[in-house]
């Protein structure tokens, strides 16, 4: 009995969470950019994959590198 309640007890924080997310997004900032690797299609293939999975509000910062 004393091992239900205590699972019962570390649960419910976590049902409370999923619950709350499932009405309001998530708020995600991605600071991205570079020279040397493709960032221009990276930032959008994150940012969907995340968004397809758990509903995401996104302010992403993207500044290249001209060198």
């Amino acid at each position: 009995m004393k091992l239900l309640s205590l699972a019962l007890v570390l649960v419910s924080p976590f049902a409370a969470f999923a619950d709350h997310h499932g009405k309001k997004p998530l708020k995600a900032l991605m600071i991205t950019g570079g020279c040397c690797h493709d960032y221009k299609n990276q930032k959008n293939i994150i940012s969907e994959g995340i968004s397809e999975r758990v509903k995401t509000k996104w302010d992403i910062f993207f500044e290249m590198d001209q060198a």
